[in-house]
């Protein structure tokens, strides 16, 4: 088994104990990508960054609900699964499959 390089360990230590990510400069992941990697290895925060106290309550509501616009412009903007599927993945009848059958 390869050993966890230094960089990684201290990642994973600044990450467990307050959820802290931190980035060199020369780094292709952005800090959600290490967000996501180290919580898909279950790598866990004992507790939350305390300068999140420090952050403006009703600045915060503004932006989330900005971010909350949006998305919801964009999905309504898209098309409905089934429609997307239909139009740009329907498969042509298999000559191998026998009429009537479904996949």
């Amino acid at each position: 088994m390869m050993d966890v390089p230094d960089s990684l360990k201290h990642k994973m230590e600044l990450f467990r104990g307050q959820g802290r990510v931190f980035r060199y400069d020369d780094e292709l992941f952005a800090e959600a990508n290490w967000i996501a990697v180290l919580l898909g290895q279950n790598v866990l925060p004992a507790s939350y960054d305390l300068l999140a106290d420090r952050l403006d309550v009703a600045s915060v509501k503004r932006y989330l609900e900005h971010i909350r616009m949006t998305i919801r412009r964009t999905v309504d903007a898209m098309p409905a699964h089934s429609d997307y599927v239909r139009r740009h993945c329907a498969a042509e009848p298999s000559a191998a499959m026998p009429t009537g059958v479904s996949r």
